[in-house]
């Protein structure tokens, strides 16, 4: 049962005002019985519908922005390096959220999630499934480990730092 979707403290709205009470409930489904999701994902939450979701799965609250079903970018959440009015024509004539989102669930069908049984979790990027996607590592529990997208990259460098420092290392050197 989808009971909430709320802003909490430090999260805010880019590009649009402010949702009253912090509400963007309209904006955000979750859905359980999922079919054709990535990893073969059994349930889900989701702003951008991925061709999974639609107005029957949203959490309660006002429609902020059209459509009226989780379709496209309306009230996603950006990274924290993200600066207003950046981006495409499309990310900056919308609503945005920098920070994250508290979600409630309850215990009834339509959108189960139990804490003992979560794995295998990614988070899905952008509004199509063909665009990139963290998968998350089992880290020990009912935890999964996902890097943020700024430690992604830093990593990534990190690698390529490593990767650049052992060429030069095994590079021969000229006999004198």
């Amino acid at each position: 049962m989808r009971v909430s979707a709320l802003l909490p403290a430090g999260s805010f709205v880019v590009n649009d005002p402010a949702p009253a009470g912090g509400v963007v409930g309209g904006e955000w489904a979750c859905k359980s019985g999922l079919s054709g999701a990535p990893g073969r994902a059994q349930s889900g939450l989701n702003s951008s519908g991925l061709g999974l979701f639609g107005s029957g799965d949203r959490f309660p609250g006002p429609d902020l922005e059209a459509p009226a079903s989780p379709n496209g970018v309306e009230y996603g959440i950006v990274s924290s390096g993200y600066v207003a009015g950046s981006g495409n024509a499309g990310i900056r004539s919308t609503g945005l959220i920098d920070h994250g989102v508290i979600f409630t669930l309850g215990t009834q069908a339509g959108c189960l999630f139990s804490s003992g049984n979560l794995s295998a979790v990614s988070f899905q990027y952008g509004t199509a499934l063909v665009e990139p996607r963290l998968v998350g590592t089992e880290g020990g529990g009912s935890t999964a480990a996902v890097p943020l997208p700024a430690a992604a990259w830093l990593l990534g460098s990190g690698l390529l730092a490593i990767g650049s420092v052992r060429r030069k290392r095994i590079t021969p050197r000229p006999a004198p």
